[in-house]
This record gives C-alpha cells, sequence and structure tokens, in this order.
C-alpha cells in the first residue's frame, strides 16, 4: 500500500476474517518484542499512537470484544511478575503516587458503593480465593507498634471529635454512644456518670487515653486500655459495672497495678459507685492518700 493510503471497509472485514482464530507462535511474540524493544532503545522510533486516544466507539468495540474472555493462568503469573519486575526497578511508578482522593471524589466513591452488597456467588468465591492464598489480605502478618499507635491514635480522635459516632443504644438504662455534653464517646452508662461528675467538679480528664501491653501469668500477653486519665495526679481509674466483675477485666486492672507502679490507681465499682455519685463529688486527694 502507498503512504497515506486507508483500507476499505471490505478489506478490513476481509482481512479480519482471515485472521480471526489465528495466533502467533511463541518464538514469533519473543522476536516482535526483542525487534520493538531495540527501536525503542537505540532509535527516535515513537510509537505511531502517542498522544492519541481511542473515540467512545472505539472503547466500547474492544470492552464487547474483552467480554467472557479469560486470561489462563500462565498469562496472568506472566503480567504479574513482568509488572513487579518494573514496579520494584522503578521503571513504573503508581499513577497514584504521593496523590490523594478530593473530599468531593471521596464523597462520590462513598456515595457510589451505598446499598451495594456482594452477591452470595461473589461472597463465596471471596472466600474460596482467601482460603486458597496464605497470604490474602493480612492474615499471619503484624502492624509495627509505630502503626498500631497511629491506627489508635486516629481511631480515638475520629471517636472524640464525633467523625465516628457509636450508635446509641436502645435501651434507656444503657447509656453508650456518643455524648454531647461530654464530647466524646462512652461505652457504658457509668463511665458517662464519672465523666460528667469530673467535668461537673472541673477535673481535667482524658477518656481511653492509652493502651497498655500486659504479660500475663501463662506468660502469653494481652492489652489494657483503663477508662480515664487524670494527668495531672497521674492517676489511672477503672470502672467496673455489675457486669464488667465478671470478666477478664479486673485480672488487667490488677495486671496493670503490678507492671505500672509508676501510675496511681482507682477503682469504682458496684462497692463505691453509688455514694460517689450520690455526693456529686469525687475527692482526688482522698484518693492519692490511698497510696
Amino acid at each position: 500500500m502507498k503512504k497515506g493510503s486507508k483500507h476499505t471497509e471490505e478489506s478490513k472485514k476481509k482481512i479480519a476474517k482471515i485472521s480471526k482464530g489465528r495466533k502467533h507462535s511463541d518464538k514469533t511474540i519473543k522476536k516482535i518484542s526483542e525487534t520493538l524493544k531495540k527501536k525503542y532503545k537505540e532509535t527516535d522510533f515513537v510509537n505511531p499512537f502517542e498522544g492519541k486516544k481511542h473515540s467512545e466507539e472505539t472503547i466500547k468495540q474492544m470492552s464487547e470484544a474483552k467480554k467472557g474472555k479469560k486470561l489462563t493462568e500462565k498469562h496472568k503469573k506472566k503480567t504479574s511478575g513482568t509488572l513487579k519486575k518494573k514496579y520494584s526497578s522503578g521503571e513504573y511508578v503508581p499513577y497514584n503516587k504521593g496523590k490523594h482522593h478530593t473530599e468531593e471524589s471521596r464523597e462520590k466513591m462513598s456515595n457510589g458503593h451505598k446499598g451495594k452488597k456482594h452477591s452470595k456467588e461473589t461472597r463465596k468465591k471471596m472466600s474460596k480465593s482467601g482460603k486458597a492464598n496464605p497470604s490474602f489480605g493480612f492474615k499471619g502478618l503484624k502492624h509495627s507498634e509505630e502503626t498500631i499507635k497511629q491506627m489508635s491514635t486516629s481511631r480515638k480522635k475520629s471517636f472524640l471529635d464525633g467523625t465516628i459516632k457509636v450508635p446509641k443504644n436502645t435501651n434507656k438504662n444503657y447509656k453508650s454512644g456518643y455524648i454531647d455534653e461530654l464530647g466524646h464517646y462512652s461505652r457504658s452508662s457509668w463511665e458517662k456518670e464519672v465523666c460528667l461528675l469530673l467535668k461537673k467538679n472541673k477535673i481535667d480528664y482524658e477518656y481511653e487515653f492509652k493502651t497498655f501491653k500486659l504479660v500475663k501469668e501463662d506468660g502469653n500477653w494481652c492489652t489494657y486500655l483503663p477508662d480515664i486519665f487524670i494527668k495531672k495526679y497521674n492517676l489511672f481509674i477503672e470502672i467496673k459495672g455489675w457486669l464488667g466483675v465478671n470478666n477478664d477485666g479486673l485480672e488487667k486492672y490488677y495486671l496493670f497495678q503490678k507492671q505500672y507502679p509508676e501510675y496511681n490507681t482507682y477503682l469504682i465499682d458496684k462497692k463505691n459507685y453509688n455514694d460517689i455519685i450520690k455526693s456529686e463529688k469525687i475527692e482526688i486527694n482522698k484518693i492519692l492518700e490511698i497510696f
């Protein structure tokens, strides 16, 4: 064909019909690949499609042609290996590296996913895939201490400023959730009342200030998050309601006392809770006399 001339529609259909179903051998594919690499590297050869874009019609045709087609495991493995190699060498850089979604984009994505649910078939496939792949998700991995701290701080901040709100329980006697008067959430009615009392007495405190690592008697370790911290007095207050005395909360409280003696601690439970609430004050000085 002469330069600049084009195939007629009839010619294109004939060429397409003849070529349909044909495949290059591995040897030919390798040869084409090496030739193109050499052209790109050693000459000023420019991809003829550089700077151009497919039309909407062409994109639709390409999409329809690929529907229902599945890549072979060999093809998937080869593609994965090539991409990993190029990303690790720095030849490829993720298109979104260093970029952040705008608030508008986040809202659009959020609204787009709202109400959507995976079908039973999809969930089954995801489950099967996860079980077959030992490295699926985060299985077998652990966050670093720094990451855990960052996640904890971020989560607490979201709870405290109301970005994440704990749903209020329908039981009127159980006042868990975000408490407007306090400006943070509360896990129970007892914790809420004690925090309100501290606020009323103008005692500065921090709710769920820090998580501590504890070692149990059997050698295993666990974490402990005291309820209230009063920095001025280096004092942690633990509140245990009627249910709290039956779980491992008290065990953790006593382990904390032994393993972190540098802190003052005080337990509010069913024995003294009513007296404290009725008196409408928490006498810190009397608490500190215990130590």
